[in-house]
Formats: C-alpha cells, structure tokens, sequence
C-alpha cells in the first residue's frame, strides 16, 4: 500500500496538540477530530519530546526464536508524528534500506509502562502469521531504548473520520464496509496461519479509529486485533471501564462492564455486539448510545436498547435493521453465533451492496469527509 501513497502528514513542533488524519492537507484543529481520540503531550511516551523521536532511528527485534519478521534486521528512520492517540502513539517509519514508508505504533503511556517488549513482540508475530486482507498487516518489531514499534502498513483514513461528519452513510456503503469488517473479523477469530497454527483472536476493542481504510482504493482493514487483551493482562489497572474515557465506553459491551454476563462463553460475542455498534452509526449518524458518565453507559449497555435504526432512518432496509439489533443484544447467547453468519446474511439481500464499488461510491463518501 505504501506505493499507492502521495505522502504522508506532515507534523510540526507547535501541531502536537493535534490529530492528523488526511494525507497531503493541513492540520485541523481538536475541535474537528473525532471523540475517538484525545490531545495528549509527547511526553507521555517516556518523556521523550518531539526533536528527540523525529529522526531516530530504530531497529528491528527478534522474535522469542531469534528470527525477524522482515527480511533480516532492518533499521527505519522516525520522519513525522503521525497520530496521538487514547491508546497509541503513530509515527512515520522510513526504511533506510529502501526509502519504503509504513506506520509505526506504540502504547501510549499510561499503557506504555507496563506492557512488556516481549508482549508487544509476540503479539506481533501472530499478527505477521494472518493471511488476510481485511486485517492490517503487521510488518516487523522495531524498538530503540524503551520505545518499541509495531511496524505495519499505513493506512491514512479511519472509520471514526468519517462518522465524525455526523451523516449517516448511503446504506450500499455502510453494507460494503460492515461486510469487509466482518470478513476480517472471521478470519481472526478462526484463522490457520501461515505457520499453519489455527488462532482464535479476538479484538475485544473494535471502534471507529480500529478500522482502516485507504483514502483513494475501496480498502477496509481492521487494526489492533488482539491488542487490548495484551494491554488488559499486563496493567489491568488502567484498562479497568471506570478509569477509560467516556467515547471508549460507547463501544464497549455489556460482559465487558459486568463480566459475569459473559458467562465463561469465547469473546466472539464481545467482537460482535462492538460490530453492531460500528454498523448503527454508520447507518443512522449517530451512536447508538451517549451517556456523561460511566454509571449512566453501563446502565445503557446492560439494562435498555438503543433505539432501533430505523427509527432514525425509515429507509434502512428491515433486514439490516434486524441484523443490528440482534447483534446488539444484552445477553451474549441470544446475539449472532459468529461474524460469519451475519455476513451471509448480509449478502443474501445485498449481494451487489458487498461487491467492491465501482460507481464511485467510495470516492464520494471520502470526498464529503473531506479524505480523498
């Protein structure tokens, strides 16, 4: 993908408190980015400030085996500040080798501090091992002094930039995306490797800025799959419900505030109730719940229903309405039994709306984000 690529934004010292997004287009102000992600100080990733990242070098890790995931060890050059987000931190990695560009991505503090290399590492490694392509893929472990990256491709426009428009999408583009993330959804949860492993990853963290998408191209990936379970394990302090930010608990599930609900069942259902919360909004516009506090989205998740899509919007088809709804249910035995199923579903009635658009759909749901 990176050839595909005009270039990459460009951040400057005084633009920190920003969230770039958009290729070759200036900076937009806080106010204009969506709730997904937070102003935060480079200083929360080790102290380190800007003029000490932009031009470092890092380098590649090895694996628990001793082997590396590119070809050889490798050394990327730190040339832009892409992204500060809730979770992560974003940067531009340039192959010294090559002059190839990819992203780079690294827990942001407080996550940063308590997730082990060794974690990042092997998380790394099964991601590397997926063959699909509704999954971002994960390059090569890069690391200097304490700062470790995942290198992996970049993909320069999430979903969360374009439901932060507030507009609902045409219903035919919010089929053709929900399709391609259910699609990547089934190969993580049961997926045989490329080392002929089979994996059941679950990504238990699925909102808009997870899912991303190339700018130009009809390309839909979703990012970070199995990453917030390492970061629970490893500092389930701050990864506790009560101590995130409110828009992250917009899209959390049930179980996942009370965990009993979950009753000891896999976590396909989690993935699957946050996938129905992704399709409400891009269907309608608007989330499926708002709350000012934790109390009050707790309540929403686990005790009421949102109200149903076709309500807001009475031209969404009955079948897609049906669909979210049942994803979106408080019991997690009584929601779809995997994402495979629901994308059947979806192509049943839709098959045209799941074929990659060539009408220029695509283009024009960037361009009225401004993306394209």
């Amino acid at each position: 993908d990176h050839r595909d690529l005009h270039s990459f934004p460009t951040r400057r010292s005084s633009d920190l408190e920003t969230t770039p997004e958009k290729v070759g287009e200036p900076i937009a102000s806080v106010s204009s980015q969506p709730s997904d992600f937070v102003a935060a100080s480079i200083s929360s990733f080790d102290q380190s400030s800007v003029s000490e990242l932009l031009g470092c070098t890092v380098t590649s890790v090895a694996g628990p085996d001793g082997d590396y995931l590119g070809a050889g060890q490798r050394a990327y050059r730190i040339s832009n500040i892409l992204q500060v987000g809730i979770t992560t931190l974003i940067v531009e990695l340039e192959d010294e080798s090559t002059g190839e560009r990819h992203a780079g991505q690294t827990p942001a503090a407080p996550f940063s501090s308590k997730v082990p290399r060794e974690a990042l590492v092997s998380w790394a490694h099964a991601q590397a091992m997926l063959d699909s392509q509704h999954v971002v893929k994960v390059l090569d472990v890069a690391a200097n002094n304490d700062i470790c990256f995942i290198v992996r491709e970049y993909l320069p426009i999430s979903l969360g930039n374009l439901l932060a428009t507030g507009e609902p999408f045409p219903v035919g583009s919010a089929v053709y995306i929900a399709h391609r993330i259910l699609q990547g959804l089934g190969d993580l949860h049961l997926h045989k490797g490329q080392d002929e492993q089979v994996r059941n990853i679950f990504h238990l963290d699925l909102r808009p800025s997870k899912v991303l998408m190339h700018n130009t191209k009809p390309r839909i990936k979703i990012n970070n799959a199995g990453l917030w379970a390492i970061l629970a394990k490893n500092n389930p302090h701050d990864t506790n419900l009560k101590r995130l930010p409110l828009s992250m608990l917009a899209y959390k599930a049930p179980e996942q505030f009370r965990t009993y609900l979950a009753r000891r069942r896999p976590p396909v259902f989690t993935d699957i109730y946050q996938f129905g919360m992704l399709f409400y909004e891009m269907l309608t516009g608007v989330p499926a719940f708002r709350a000012s506090s934790y109390e009050e989205y707790e309540i929403q998740h686990c005790d009421q229903y949102p109200t149903p899509p076709k309500v807001w919007r009475p031209e969404i088809p009955d079948q897609l309405n049906e669909i979210i709804m049942q994803c979106l249910h408080c019991d997690p035995m009584k929601r779809w039994r995997s994402a495979t199923q629901i994308a059947l579903e979806l192509e049943k009635p839709f098959y045209s709306y799941v074929q990659t658009p060539k009408d220029g759909s695509y283009t024009q749901l960037m361009l009225r984000a401004g993306a394209a």
